[in-house]
């Protein structure tokens, strides 16, 4: 059961930080977009998702399975868009960087015991980077050059 669950971990911070590189360097028809402020929301909602959203997920996440070392990762601090208050958040980047160079330490972790809660911030992580894989879709289709 725990590795199913550091692969479900794992497959979801990888496929967000594809999600994002291909925003951040595949993106040269939105580079050359001459309509920039009309898709303003798009990219606003893009980046709220990758820097805000999934960094909180990933601090409740570890907390609920009490992680040690967590402390190694780049802590930060994140305005959540609808509470409009401080939040302790992880990056995407880091965290999967960790997930790999501390794989045993998590499998042991995740093997401890059952966390319905953990799956319920995986669920809660996967929405996220489907939502932004569906507005990279979105901008890709409003932007014409």
């Amino acid at each position: 059961m725990s590795k199913q669950l550091f692969d479900q971990i794992s497959e979801t911070l990888r496929r967000a930080e594809l999600a994002n590189q291909h925003y951040r360097t595949d993106s040269l028809k939105w580079n050359l977009d001459t309509h920039k402020a009309q898709h303003q929301h798009l990219r606003t909602l893009l980046r709220e998702i990758y820097e805000v959203l999934l960094p909180i997920t990933i601090v409740s996440m570890m907390k609920s399975i009490a992680l040690p070392g967590i402390a190694e990762l780049d802590l930060h601090e994140a305005e959540h868009p609808l509470l409009k208050t401080k939040h302790k958040a992880y990056g995407v980047t880091p965290t999967l960087y960790h997930l790999q160079e501390h794989k045993q330490l998590w499998l042991q972790q995740l093997g401890k015991e059952e966390k319905p809660e953990l799956v319920h911030y995986i669920n809660e992580a996967r929405r996220y980077v489907l939502q932004f894989e569906n507005l990279l879709g979105d901008l890709e289709e409003a932007v014409v050059v």
